[in-house]
């Protein structure tokens, strides 16, 4: 599956570089996201927390 997601990034980027990037970035970028959710999940449903906001300020208003 890495192999493929390197093969394309090669393709579309036109840098052989990207194959060597992609089985580092897209485990770490999975791993982050997961351990978001995770985070937020024990913040919210174990410990009753209020749900986090962040940018509550309107800058384009």
């Amino acid at each position: 599956m890495l192999i493929a997601m390197g093969i394309h990034g090669v393709i579309k980027y036109k840098d052989f570089r990207t194959f060597f990037y992609i089985p580092i970035i897209v485990p770490t970028q999975i791993f982050g996201y997961g351990l978001g959710f995770i985070t937020a999940f024990i913040r919210r449903i174990i410990f009753k927390q209020g749900e986090f906001t962040g940018f509550v300020k309107k800058y384009y208003k």
